[in-house]
Order: C-alpha cells, then structure tokens, then sequence
C-alpha cells in the first residue's frame, strides 16, 4: 500500500474522531454522559460568592506533605516542595502543613497554572525585606488555611529587590492567581511597601481573625473581594479594601480605621456582618460608571469622586500582566512529541470553535497574562473616549442587603458616606453614617445626575453630614425617607431620634460628629404619618406626603 493511501487513511480516522469528540462536547449531557464540574470554577459556587473549597479550612491534612521552617533553612517531609537560596518553594498541587520561622525569605508558590495548592499554617512567622513574605508566581487557586489555635504572620520590609519590583509586587501576601484565606487561627500582616494583600485575580477571605496594617491599601484586588465568616481588621493609609471589579461582604466583623477610603470597587454588596469604618474620605466608594476605571479613585470622567487633588495609582504607572509575553510557552506537563508538529498552514474553522462552560476556570488568568483584557474591562472608559453615554457602559452600585453599617468621619472636607457613581440600594441591614456638618460632606452621594438612583425598600438608616449638598433618597423607594436640613449645627456627642404621632421612639442614636442634615428611614415611616425629628439644637414635627420627604428649617 503506498503511503498516500496510510495518509488518506489517516486523515478519515482523525476527522471521524474530531467529530466525535465535538458531537460528545456539545451533546453529551442529552446523551447521559455526567458533567464533572470543578468546584473552583467561576461558575460553580456553594454559597453565593464562595466555592466549596473556599469555605472547607478542616481539609485532611494526614498525607500532607510537612514543611518545618528552621530561620534560615527548613526540614521537608513529603514531596512537592523544595529550599532555594533563603526561600520555601511549593512546586506541585496538593496539600501542604507548613510550621516554624523564616528570618528572611518567603513561601512561594510556583506550581503548574492548573494546580490547586492547599497550605495549612500551623504556627507560622515569615519576614522578607526584599520581597512579599508569602508570593503566588503560579497556581490556578490557593487556599491558605489558618490551623485552629495558631498564631501566624508575615511581614515584609520597605524597599523591595529588583526582581520583586519587575514582577508588579505590590504586597506583603502577593498573588498573581486566585487566592482564598480560611480558617479559625489567627494571621497578622504588617506590610511597610504598599499593600497588605495584593492580588491579580480574585481574593476570598472565607474565615479566621487577621489583622493588616499597610501604608497604601489593605486588601487591593483586581477581579473582586469576597469575605464572610470572618473578623478583620485594616489599618492602612489608603483603601481599607479595593477590589477592583468588586466587593461582596456576606458576613463576618470586619474594623476599617486610618485609611482615606474604606471600601472602593466597580460595585459593592453588603448582604450581612458588622462593618465598621473611620475614615478621612469616602466611606463606601462605588467608582464605575461614566469614565470608571475600577481600582483607582480620582476625578469625575475617570471613576471613583475628585476631592480637590488627584489620588495616586498605588500600583504605579502599570498593572500587572499589561504587557504580552515575548513567546507562548506550553506547560510542562503538556509538551507535544517532538515528531508530531502541527502543520504551519492549519487554521481552525471560525464556526468550530469549542463551547464556552468547556473552558477551564484559569483560562482568565491565561488571558491576563497574554497581555489581554479580562471580560468586561472592554467596555472601560468607553464613554469618556467617546464624550457620550453608550450601552457598552460599565455599571457602578451599592447594594445593601442586610448587616450591620457604621461609617465614621471626622475630618472630610468634601467627603461622603455611601459615595456611587450609579446606584444605591438598601433592602436591609441597619446603617449609621456621621460626616461633620462643614465643607460639602456629603451622607448619601448618587449619580443622580446621569439617571442615578438611591432607594430604600427596608432596614434603618440614619445619615448625618452637611445640608450643602444633601440629596434626598428617590422618590422610586417603597419605603418613606425623610431628609431634614437645619441651619444651625448640631454638636457632635448628641443624640438625633425620630418618635411617631403616639411618641414612640422609631430611631435613636448618638451622632459623634456635628451635622447640618440628617436623613432618617425605617419600615414604620409610611406616607400620611407624622413623625417628629430631634436633634440637639431642634425638634420638628414632619407629616411625610411623599415616600421621600425633604423638610428645611431655618
């Protein structure tokens, strides 16, 4: 048989097995074949936000490599990870038991992009002064587990090395993939160069008591910040948390103090836990919109609000994996043989291209690193490129759901409480806002202006700041508001109640900083009913006509 005739051959047997492996791609569940979903895809959540693995700190730990830091060197027992010149290097997916001191180095993780690297520290103190003292170069996720009981911490010094700077690090915990922090111990985080934790992807806090201390933000994201289950607290000089694309806050306790904003991102929901935050700026920071550009605050046009000064990018002129590789590498583990190249000509078909739920869950990561944006981000900017509103226009909100809220500022000049570019929406939850009463403080700030809405359907809110630039809720809430201004500032350390018409007491609570506006709602504010407004300089008896009611006393 000639040899064209083995080719045609060939061809027909990989064309018939193409077809095969497409028709089982596209029908496979009709055909009952199970789908294998893995757990830490993006699609695949066992509480809204939150994976399996993300909530799971008691994993089995019995065949777990052991890894024991002796200060200047380590004792491994298992496979998977290796000592290099001052550093623990985890190199395979698995399960890790990590214990003992670094006086200068770091863990590292460096496994294949689809490894999942689970590390359980059980009493664990690193400090590196040239580098992040715990790093993710690559994994498709981390999960780093706080062992009941213990204590652990990393800290990092002031000036990082050469290397460390090219990489983008920007934190004492660096991740360029998707990192997630459990447990019930405890983790301390004192970083002296930029951020607390810095991640690329996505950060899950999902458990355990930490506390971060940073000079720029505490926790910085780029994909989005989930946290439940857990008590943190920040004390950094910038954002408490930015998340980039987002922030979702489900539960925990969670203690913002010292930093110029409290919580930034594109969108912010708040479905549970006690939050409490001081500030010097905006409370809570919803920075896309018109213009938004998630992660870095600044002027109108380009996200987040302009106070009078442009807010450094704490990241620098670049953000990570800006630049495209100089070549495509094949991992390791899925080199082809060396006689079987692909042809240089071969194109596959445009109509043939695979379903998108077949694609793996780092495939965002690839394309990150690819120099590509990540979904969404296309649409960034697009307004103020083109100097009109678009459909393609990235949408900015704050959603609270439930949860106990305090936000805290003293000193603001031209600051706000709840700050979005787009929406506010309050279905629950239990919210105290005090800004002082000079300068253009702000409670409550929407994008009133740009179709904007702030309404309120349920919980309590009691929001105090200046009447100069005061906007009521909107008239689309369901349930009643009233936004009442005064001209002569209430002092600080007094009480603001509102009592119905039979002198019930609905709202009360000890403003700590002086106010010229106060806007107050609670489910038993209905229209028709009378409710008398307190302060410590006035009392103000309000018949609410509308759903949000607006009254100025002189």
């Amino acid at each position: 048989m000639s040899t064209s005739k083995y080719f045609d051959r060939i061809c027909v047997i990989v064309t018939i097995i193409a077809l095969v492996i497409t028709t089982l791609f596209m029908f496979g569940e009709k055909l009952g074949i199970q789908k294998i979903v893995d757990e830490d895809s993006e699609g695949y959540e066992a509480l809204s936000g939150f994976t399996n693995n993300d909530m799971n700190s008691g994993w089995d730990d019995a065949e777990a490599t052991r890894i024991t830091l002796c200060g200047d060197s380590a004792e491994i027992s298992g496979d998977g990870a290796y000592w290099n010149d001052g550093n623990i290097v985890i190199a395979n997916a698995g399960k890790y038991v990590v214990s003992g001191s670094l006086s200068d180095g770091s863990i590292v993780v460096d496994a294949y992009d689809s490894s999942k690297v689970f590390i359980k520290l059980a009493g664990v103190s690193v400090y590196c002064s040239d580098d992040a003292a715990f790093r993710v170069d690559q994994a498709d996720k981390v999960f780093l587990t706080l062992a009941n009981g213990t204590d652990n911490s990393f800290e990092s010094g002031s000036v990082y090395s050469e290397n460390a700077l090219a990489d983008n690090t920007g934190g004492t915990v660096f991740s360029h993939d998707d990192l997630t922090i459990n447990g019930d111990g405890s983790l301390t985080i004192t970083a002296s160069y930029k951020h607390g934790i810095d991640c690329n992807d996505k950060l899950v806090i999902a458990g355990g008591n930490i506390t971060v201390t940073a000079p720029n933000d505490g926790l910085h994201a780029n994909d989005g910040i989930n946290i439940t289950d857990t008590t943190l607290t920040v004390n950094a000089a910038d954002d408490g948390i930015n998340g980039g694309e987002s922030v979702l806050i489900a539960g925990g306790t969670i203690n913002i103090w010292g930093c110029y904003e409290g919580i930034e991102a594109v969108t912010v929901e708040i479905n549970d836990g006690d939050l409490s935050i001081e500030c010097t700026d905006d409370g809570i920071n919803a920075n896309g919109g018109s213009g938004g550009f998630g992660g870095m605050g600044g002027m109108g046009g380009m996200g987040g609000n302009f106070k009078g000064e442009m807010r450094h990018n704490p990241r620098g002129d670049f953000e990570p994996g800006t630049e495209p590789p100089e070549g495509m590498q094949i991992p390791g583990d899925m080199q082809m043989p060396e006689d079987m190249q692909m042809p240089e000509d071969m194109q596959i078909p445009e109509d043939m291209q695979m379903p998108e739920d077949t694609q793996e869950s780092g495939s965002d990561s690839s394309a990150r690193k690819m120099g590509q944006r990540r979904p969404g981000q296309e649409n960034m900017n697009t307004a103020s490129e083109s100097g009109s509103d678009t459909e393609d226009e990235e949408e900015t909100w704050i959603h609270i759901n439930g949860g106990n809220i305090t936000i805290l500022n003293s000193s603001g000049r031209d600051s706000d409480g709840l700050d979005s570019n787009g929406d506010i929406i309050i279905t629950g939850g239990n919210i105290l806002i005090s800004l002082t009463g000079s300068g253009g403080n702000n409670a409550i700030d929407y994008g009133s202006e740009s179709g904007g809405v702030c309404e309120i359907s349920g919980g309590t809110l009691i929001a105090c700041g200046s009447s100069s630039m005061a906007e009521a809720l909107s008239s689309t809430s369901t349930q009643g508001s009233v936004m009442y201004t005064f001209g002569d500032e209430a002092t600080g350390g007094s009480p603001v109640t509102v009592s119905d018409d039979s002198g019930n007491t609905l709202l009360e609570w000890t403003v700590p900083n002086s106010y010229t506006a106060v806007t107050v709602s609670c489910p038993e504010m209905t229209v028709g009913g009378s409710y008398t407004i307190t302060t410590a300089n006035s009392s103000e008896t309000i018949t609410l006509d509308e759903i949000s009611t607006s009254i100025i006393s002189h």
